[in-house]
């Protein structure tokens, strides 16, 4: 589909497509963007920043202009042909966090979270809630000894991945009681 821009200031968009050819210097890839006659330098670039997870203002366009090139300026129309400045490719960068991820609170999502990636071989992360003890308010606070699952425990059973079969217990009874789940929820976690 072809990208909209809204048109700049009093500018509005055109409805005349053009094709515009983004290389990168060095490198064999080339992005071809179909735009409107009259996309600005600024909306292209920001485009591209937000799909590359570049931060605003890096990168620079250039574009041939007679026997010079020139930095396209942001108001200005985007050249057919440009070359970019400030990326090594148009594929995402993935990220790298030398810090740990946080999964804050220790209820049945945080924990099911926390298992499924230990199963996945990620252990970079830590887990915190502000109880004492593993289950969440929903099970901890609000249900009461009576309390039961309401769907089957397949939703609720913390081990639950492609690659471990069912606990016995949720075999035999399929809707547990908040006993049951929070003595799960504690096993799993230890």
């Amino acid at each position: 589909s072809l990208w909209q821009p809204k048109g700049i200031g009093s500018d509005p968009p055109s409805l005349t497509v053009k094709e515009v050819s983004i290389h990168i210097p060095g490198s064999k890839e080339v992005l071809v963007l179909p735009v409107y006659t009259n996309t600005k330098v600024i909306e292209v670039k920001t485009l591209l920043e937000e799909r590359l997870s570049v931060s605003p203002g890096y990168i620079r366009l250039v574009h041939k202009q007679g026997p010079n090139y020139r930095v396209h300026q942001d108001n200005e129309e985007i050249a057919r042909k440009v070359t970019i400045h400030g990326i090594k490719s148009f594929k995402r960068v993935e990220a790298e966090y030398s810090l740990p991820h946080i999964i804050i609170g220790a209820g049945h999502i945080g924990l099911k979270l926390a298992m499924t990636w230990i199963m996945e071989g990620y252990s970079n992360f830590v887990l915190f809630d502000r109880k004492d003890q593993v289950g969440g308010t929903s099970w901890i606070d609000q249900a009461n000894s009576t309390s039961r699952l309401q769907t089957e425990v397949g939703v609720y059973h913390l081990q639950y991945h492609e690659h471990n079969d069912w606990p016995l217990w949720a075999v035999e009874n399929p809707w547990p009681s908040r006993d049951k789940l929070l003595e799960h929820f504690q096993e799993v976690s230890e």
